[in-house]
């Protein structure tokens, strides 16, 4: 017996993920009492899989699949699916599966496959500029407010900012409520939203 497994192009957090599981009889013999057993991500929520046309829910942390019997050369796919929370906390996800049979294998190396994806976060960055005096005088003080603000649902790493400022005007002094600013570049590196 043969397991390979496959999973949507990317893994976003707040969207489904599915894998495809697909298991083969490279023979010589019948494989009885197939069973595939897929050890979930924990973080994964209403999980479902789908086999031979059947939709079942999955409770607990593994799936267990009943093949059945598999004559040489015959393959079966089951597609499992399940939800990634918004605002997870997880970078990477880690999906293992193997199937057993009852019938004695001459190979067993390739009865457990592995997939590990790394989990997209979703974000949606904000920034509002004002400026104190919109038609300054020669020699008066300008004052700009930058406000950033992550919208979510998830947390943004390493958020930057960049202030080019308008021909004319010369940095006097500069504040940030967190982060650092580099006068030189322009750059306000934020940090973590």
């Amino acid at each position: 017996l043969v397991i390979t497994k496959t999973n949507s192009t990317s893994v976003i957090a707040n969207q489904n993920v599915s894998y495809t599981i697909t298991v083969t009889n490279n023979g010589p013999d019948t494989a009885y009492d197939v069973v595939v057993n897929d050890v979930l991500p924990s973080l994964l929520e209403n999980v479902t899989y789908t086999y031979n046309g059947e939709t079942k829910t999955v409770s607990g942390s593994t799936a267990t699949i009943n093949v059945g019997t598999l004559i040489s050369g015959q393959s079966v796919t089951i597609t499992v699916t399940g939800f990634i929370p918004a605002n997870t906390t997880v970078d990477n996800i880690t999906n293992f599966a193997n199937v057993t049979t009852t019938t004695t294998e001459n190979v067993t190396t390739n009865n457990n496959v592995t997939v590990t994806n790394y989990v997209t976060k979703n974000v949606d960055i904000q920034v509002n500029k004002t400026v104190n005096n919109t038609n300054p005088a020669y020699n008066d003080y300008v004052t700009y407010t930058i406000v950033v603000k992550n919208n979510g649902p998830d947390e943004a790493l390493n958020v930057t900012v960049n202030e080019v400022l308008p021909n004319g005007l010369i940095l006097n002094s500069y504040n940030t409520t967190m982060g650092t600013f580099d006068k030189t570049t322009g750059i306000w590196s934020v940090g973590t939203l």
